[in-house]
């Protein structure tokens, strides 16, 4: 089971994200040290600012907290108090706007226990932008729900929260409302909602606290908590379901999804990258749906083989105009056009889907869609003059940053226009290579700096592998550092460590670079930046990937999670690692399993191809050969090329010889490959 432990003494400076479609709670690990992003929020507004439990009298944080565990649906803490054991689990349902913290009381003691819980709720509902505000609230408390009703009447936002079905509970007000000001804020806190019970020797009790918000849109807060009061319990168990195939270990079954190798950090990783890809949460303040967001998700989305959801997203993409790709859908469904780099990009992530999916019914119904698009690009000297903003890596330089657009086009037309990406690809490499330094600019500017922004035209093989390898070594020189890759080098004039675009790290950059040093077959790069990525969820926003971070000590330099970033790491693993590239719409499929150093035995399992799954596990504990099992739900049906390194003299599948490291078959449901080391050859670390 893929999870998180962080012990008491390691949870200062730690928080962690509970969301669904419509919430996000944002907590900190210790229960105590809440900041301006913490709280509930239904975005863009916010609704809870920090709320804490006491049992008689004795409040549940730090001083008392054991340890959080953290798994990629809920995040549970367990707490020691005299004669009682404790434990607050917490997470938001799927489908609703709401969020629970259930409590476990049980007794350790050998007597009866009177146990008292009382809930205090402090309250700033406002918007992201929005400071001291002066607003007043309105609080009733509902006796049939045992809730508390908190709303702004002008606003129409309301917050429920109160205490869900359980047994042998008294329940009641206490404290009286206040308001509290410090530090520029203003906060409310209605009466206590206190829970009493009594709870025999060797016995529990569950108390269930529910919240539920409304913004005014959509349904009632009322009516999503007599739904999530009355079946929290099953909403969890749907939840906890929906996660479970979530694994570090397969079951024989073939059933379970996940990652299984001598690294845990990179398989617990792979599992919340799983989780973060399914959900996409933005932070908490934003109700802004960034399209190139969007199209980044799909990209991990079809990794995972959700081609439901992937093409639900894309086909929703197109409907929102009848020519070209926006960038934005802001509050009030405004349609913004405010970056070039959309419409390319959704050409790329298009392909994607239908190659990897096999839909090519699809892709043959928006051939005129796509024509269109590609008839709004307007070159001079074969090369793209934006006039909007551009950016993928360096969101604060959109008019210097050129070479990304470029790339991104280059790769579109290879798939769609391929007369027109040559020409590109020629203006790419004149233009852009600089002889001196042997390394890419960023743009056309006299003043162009040199930046991880080469990243992208690398990552789509854009640049000849001679001076591709050229690029990746300086990278490697002088941009990897031990928190990732750095937008600046470091022997760049203006290099800051804790400037994000001057030299900070972006998970962004790093997720690239990882993939692309798996192509380069510089094998042991790309495994150090995976190791560094997995290292990120154990941090600071716990399971998540960081937008940016200092380059120097590893510090956030964000309070927002890193788009794109939990793709890449999926991709990196199943592209990277393993080399599993599906070609449906040409029936095929290639792997080209890598040989990593020091790994005796690693597999994918779980892994969609098309309408099957597959398991692929490697295994090089043999002196004279590997032994790769590739297996699939059933007979697939199309055709498997199988590639391996150079020390590979032949290979046995399914019991035929093949000479060579490279075979062609028809694979069955189980497929077993003995590779055969050279002669004299010992196991090589490639």
């Amino acid at each position: 089971m893929s999870k998180i432990t962080i012990e008491k003494r390691n949870t200062k400076d730690k928080r962690y994200n509970l969301h669904n479609k419509d919430i996000l709670m944002r907590q900190p690990a210790d229960k105590t040290s809440w900041d301006n992003l913490d709280g509930l929020w239904k975005p863009p507004v916010k609704f809870i600012d920090s709320y804490s439990i006491s049992i008689n009298g004795i409040a549940l944080d730090n001083k008392n907290m054991d340890k959080l565990t953290l798994k990629p649906w809920a995040g549970i803490h367990t707490f020691k108090m005299p004669g009682l054991d404790v434990e607050e689990l917490c997470f938001a349902p799927d489908n609703d706007a709401g969020f629970i913290t259930a409590l476990k009381i049980v007794n350790r003691s050998q007597v009866s226990r009177e146990v008292s819980v009382s809930l205090e709720i402090q309250i700033d509902m406002r918007n992201d932008f929005e400071s001291a505000h002066g607003r007043k609230y309105k609080c009733e408390f509902d006796s049939i729900r045992n809730a508390n009703v908190v709303a702004v009447p002008e606003k129409g936002w309301t917050l429920y929260y109160g205490v869900g079905k359980a047994r042998g509970i008294m329940i009641r007000q206490t404290g009286k409302e206040q308001y509290l000001r410090s530090d520029g804020k203003e906060r409310y806190v209605p009466k206590n909602i206190q829970v009493t019970s009594e709870i025999h020797p060797g016995y529990e009790i569950t108390i269930p606290f529910v919240f539920c918000a409304d913004d005014g849109v959509g349904y009632d807060a009322k009516t999503v908590f007599d739904k999530i009061s009355l079946g929290w319990g099953r909403l969890y168990t749907e939840k906890e379901r929906k996660f479970d195939t979530l694994k570090t270990v397969p079951n024989n079954c073939g059933k379970h999804i996940g990652l299984m190798t001598p690294d845990e950090n990179i398989n617990k990783a792979f599992s919340f990258a799983i989780s973060d890809i399914e959900y996409h949460p933005n932070h908490p303040s934003t109700d802004v749906i960034d399209i190139k967001k969007l199209l980044w998700n799909v990209f991990g989305l079809v990794e995972l083989g959700d081609f439901i959801k992937a093409k639900e997203i894309i086909s929703d993409i197109l409907a929102l105009t009848e020519d070209t790709i926006p960038s934005k859908i802001a509050s009030g469904n405004t349609i913004l056009f405010d970056s070039e780099d959309v419409n390319p990009l959704f050409l790329i992530i298009l392909d994607k889907y239908v190659r990897t999916s096999g839909d090519i019914a699809f892709e043959k119904g928006l051939r005129e869609r796509i024509i269109l698009i590609i008839r709004k690009l307007k070159l001079e000297d074969n090369l793209v003059r934006p006039v909007m903003k551009v950016c993928v890596l360096d969101t604060h330089s959109y008019d210097d940053t050129r070479i990304e657009l470029q790339s991104l086009w280059i790769e579109a037309l290879r798939i769609y226009h391929p007369s027109r990406c040559r020409a590109m690809s020629e203006a790419l490499d004149v233009y852009f290579w600089d002889n001196r330094s042997k390394f890419l600019k960023d743009s056309l500017r006299n003043d162009a700096v040199k930046s991880a922004n080469v990243l992208i035209p690398v990552f789509f093989d854009l640049i000849r592998e001679i001076k591709r390898d050229t690029v990746l070594k300086k990278i490697r020189q002088e941009y990897v550092s031990a928190h990732g890759v750095r937008t600046r080098g470091i022997f760049d004039p203006d290099f800051k460590a804790g400037i994000a675009k001057s030299g900070g790290v972006r998970s962004f950059a790093t997720g690239l670079a990882a993939c692309t040093y798996f192509k380069s077959q510089d094998i042991a790069t790309g495994l150090k930046l995976l190791q560094i990525l997995s290292r990120q969820i154990f941090n600071y926003n716990l399971g998540i990937f960081e937008k940016n971070l200092n380059s120097s000590d590893g510090s956030p330099l964000s309070n927002v999670s890193s788009y794109g970033t939990s793709s890449l790491f999926v991709h990196a693993v199943d592209s990277g690692i393993f080399g599993i590239k599906p070609e449906l719409h040409n029936n095929e499929l290639t792997i080209v399993p890598k040989f990593i150093e020091g790994w005796m035995e690693y597999e994918r399992f779980g892994k969609p191809i098309g309408n099957h799954v597959m398991h692929v596990k490697v295994d090089r504990s043999h002196e004279r050969f590997v032994d790769i099992i590739i297996n699939f739900d059933l007979r697939p049906g199309l055709k498997v090329t199988i590639l391996l390194p150079d020390v590979i003299e032949w290979m046995e599948i399914n019991k035929v010889k093949y000479e060579g490291n490279k075979v062609t078959f028809s694979p069955g449901k189980n497929n077993r490959i003995w590779a055969h080391y050279k002669k004299k050859v010992k196991q090589v670390e490639l």
